[in-house]
């Protein structure tokens, strides 16, 4: 939904096929992802949503363009959070999952294990790092366009992303699916490192050194009893980083125009969506990890103020996308969208 929506506040009013190879890719997206993720046998899901969540932290993309492009003060500073939610939550979840996947290593494999597995992750991540200095190298040659070397870069990226869910049908080859995805991410990223509109690596640096130490300490330290309750804390920090990028380019659309309705529709719905599953996933969390209690928390008159609140998410959304310059709308609608979240 983030890369859907910065896709169209580039594209949007110069080539409508933008928005059409949008859907294309959300609807086939949709397809592949059930039948890649349908042959993933039960002992492996708890794996696989771990992995899943690592990979969703792509958002750390859209992030890595806010936080260095330098926008303004406020885009950059929501970036480098973004940046900072993001890099966690990818550090984290591939660490975590190599861990778990560890746990099915047969006897006979634990005295090559340590060697082998230092040898193919190295070898990938060698691999990854040489193709994407190949790829930026020709975005510095000229007559090359460095937006048509990045979109195949993310094409390159997004296949080892299938690949690594694959590998996931089977316990054999599920730690070298989790590499061949791990590459994918640092092909990204890299990548996205040349995009043409970052101007400042500084506040990227330092939200991906912070991101990555404390998703290091969550990944190896946190113990494997506690995993779903890490993951969920994970996945807020990602929902947290694409909600942030949303704020970010609506604040960024309205300083240079109008936004269209479009990028309003897509905005809204990344900004609902990220929200709530960022309040969610907290709750989820704090439930998890005994925090809060586990029996549904209802009070008097519940489902009034629940339906009260929709109402109020519905018709600020409406709003912002009939009169996007409407700040204070996005703003309180924003607020009361996070609030609801605690109340269901």
């Amino acid at each position: 939904m983030t890369t859907f929506a910065m896709l169209l506040a580039e594209g949007e009013g110069s080539r409508t096929s933008d928005l059409e190879v949008g859907f294309y890719i959300f609807i086939l997206a949709g397809f592949l992802g059930y039948h890649v993720i349908s042959r993933v046998p039960p002992l492996l899901h708890t794996p696989l949503m771990s992995a899943t969540n690592a990979i969703s932290g792509i958002s750390l993309i859209g992030s890595l363009v806010v936080a260095g492009a330098q926008y303004s003060a406020l885009s950059t500073f929501l970036g480098f959070l973004a940046v900072t939610c993001s890099s966690t939550n990818v550090v984290g979840g591939f660490l975590i999952t190599d861990r778990m996947l560890k746990m099915f290593r047969k006897g006979g494999e634990e005295k090559k294990g340590a060697a082998a597995f230092w040898m193919n992750r190295q070898t990938l991540i060698w691999l990854g790092l040489g193709f994407a200095a190949l790829l930026a190298g020709l975005v510095w040659l000229p007559h090359i366009d460095p937006s048509e070397v990045l979109r195949y870069l993310y094409i390159v990226s997004a296949f080892l992303f299938i690949l690594g869910l694959k590998g996931l049908s089977s316990p054999k080859y599920a730690r070298k699916g989790m590499f061949l995805a791990e590459a994918g991410m640092i092909l990204a990223i890299v990548g996205t490192l040349f995009h043409d509109e970052i101007r400042n690596y500084t506040w990227i640096i330092i939200g991906l050194i912070i991101g990555s130490i404390i998703g290091a300490t969550m990944g190896l330290r946190i113990p494997m009893t506690a995993v779903p309750q890490r993951t969920a804390l994970s996945h807020s920090l990602g929902a947290l980083a694409a909600t942030l990028i949303g704020i970010s380019e609506y604040v960024r659309n309205n300083e240079i125009g109008t936004p269209g309705t479009v990028l309003m529709i897509a905005l809204g719905f990344e900004v609902v969506i990220g929200g709530l599953t960022f309040t969610g996933s907290l709750m989820a969390a704090g439930k998890l990890q005994g925090l809060l209690p586990g029996a549904p928390i209802t009070y008097k008159g519940q489902n009034v103020s629940n339906i009260a609140l929709l109402g109020i998410i519905v018709l600020s959304l409406i709003s912002v996308v009939l009169a996007p310059s409407a700040s204070w709308v996005f703003s309180s609608w924003c607020y009361w969208r996070s609030f609801s979240d605690f109340c269901w």
